[in-house]
């Protein structure tokens, strides 16, 4: 129970509700949009609509920028030690 009040209070924080926060998890693990949808219960125009929300998109866009900053780092990580 603890964890679900910790993800209402994290989505209330940036202007999200708990649905459109895990559909944002959905779409960055790879999920199409019809399933990412599915995953949160809403229909996929939903989505669709949300995506047109500056805050969704906002959000969106931020985690995909750090998924990949996070991944290029460790590419430079694992790059230095196939060097050495």
């Amino acid at each position: 129970m603890q964890q679900n009040e910790t993800e209402l209070e994290g989505a209330q924080t940036r202007g999200l509700s708990v649905k459109q926060e895990k559909a944002i998890d959905a779409l960055l693990s790879g999920e199409t949009m019809t399933q990412g949808s599915e995953f949160v219960a809403v229909d996929r125009s939903t989505v669709h609509r949300w995506l047109s929300n500056p805050t969704f998109a906002a959000s969106l866009n931020s985690r995909r920028l750090e998924m990949r900053a996070s991944c290029e780092a460790r590419i430079e990580r694992l790059q230095d030690l196939a060097i050495a």
